[in-house]
């Protein structure tokens, strides 16, 4: 099983979405914070997400 460097370190990490390949599969980064700093990591993808549009559902899995 995978375990991220994140996880071992006690780090905290968020995941996203950034895109799309050509193939239309996603894309996402793990952004990385400080330790015990939950709320940087979230705060830059909250950021990050406003300026990339956020997730949007794949066709037939809309709500």
């Amino acid at each position: 099983k995978w375990i991220s460097i994140a996880t071992l370190a006690g780090l905290p990490v968020t995941v996203i979405p950034v895109g799309k390949t050509k193939a239309n599969l996603p894309v996402g980064i793990q952004i990385m914070g400080p330790y015990m700093e939950d709320g940087t990591s979230l705060d830059l993808a909250m950021k990050m997400e406003n300026v990339l549009g956020g997730f949007t559902p794949p066709p037939g899995f809309e709500q």
